[in-house]
């Protein structure tokens, strides 16, 4: 298994969880992800 495929895979299991507030542009910037990456608890599903 290759490097990208090692972290493909441990990024997919990961759960991010959506903060109180919105994701802002700068730590989109800094951390490569916005709201649409993350999981919403509140949601069923979620």
């Amino acid at each position: 298994m290759t490097t990208s495929a090692v972290m493909t895979l441990a990024w997919e299991s990961t759960w991010l969880v959506r903060p109180d507030t919105p994701i802002t542009a700068f730590a989109r910037r800094i951390h490569g992800i916005g709201n649409d990456d993350v999981t919403d608890l509140s949601e069923p599903g979620g």
